[in-house]
């Protein structure tokens, strides 16, 4: 579910109490939008009782090393067995990064479910619960936040319950023939405002290169 890619080797980095390297914090203010099309990871709000205020920026957010992207597509299998790729969808993206929290240093991920590809800068996507026994609406997304340990295996995961997604941008070069990108090109990026309770909710603006595709074969139901 996760790619291998970790390093530690920070030059310096700013959160909440204080900035560096290009780094900044909102001082007490919020994410309210999409921050633009360049390499960035805001984050400000409160999760599992902790609050979060920081930012990635610059050459620290341009290091693929520290923020990047994979894009997950779902395909069926062609007569060889293996993915389709005239068949296949996207279905997830994954953002990742790696940040200091006080004096820890660990690695996040959020995940967007939801077909990107069919979407356009500027929509807003409402974010809705997966529950098993309901029918989950093609047209919102899931969301979930990860805390990853140093091997790259989660600890926390958790998934909204509401809030909801503004594109900003899905960019990359199409393969002749199908939706899935050439791998390492074009980016993603925009807006979320996520909700787990009345004090739990976190908003994020991002812009991440997308480094890495994975192509499952799914067989249709």
């Amino acid at each position: 579910m996760h790619g291998s890619k970790l390093a530690f080797a920070f030059g310096c980095f700013g959160v909440a109490a204080g900035t560096a390297c290009g780094e900044s914090s909102d001082g007490g203010g919020g994410v309210t939008k999409w921050l633009g099309p360049t390499a960035h990871l805001a984050v400000v709000g409160r999760l599992e009782g902790e609050d979060l205020d920081f930012r990635l920026e610059g050459a620290e957010a341009a290091d693929v090393l520290r923020l990047w992207c994979k894009r997950e597509y779902k395909a069926p299998p062609d007569a060889q067995g293996k993915a389709d790729l005239a068949q296949a969808v996207y279905a997830e993206t994954e953002v990742q990064a790696l940040v200091a929290i006080g004096t820890r240093m660990q690695r996040l991920e959020f995940e967007i479910g939801h077909d990107i590809a069919a979407r356009s800068p500027g929509d807003r996507v409402p974010i809705q619960e997966e529950i098993k026994s309901v029918p989950f609406d093609p047209s919102a997304a899931k969301f979930e936040w990860e805390w990853l340990d140093e091997a790259g295996d989660e600890y926390l995961e958790v998934a909204a319950l509401s809030g909801y997604i503004v594109l900003g941008e899905a960019s990359g070069m199409p393969m002749a023939g199908t939706v899935v990108k050439v791998e390492g090109s074009g980016a993603i990026g925009g807006f979320i405002r996520a909700d787990w309770s009345a004090s739990d909710s976190l908003s994020i603006s991002f812009h991440a290169p997308c480094t890495e595709n994975d192509v499952k074969v799914s067989t249709p139901k």
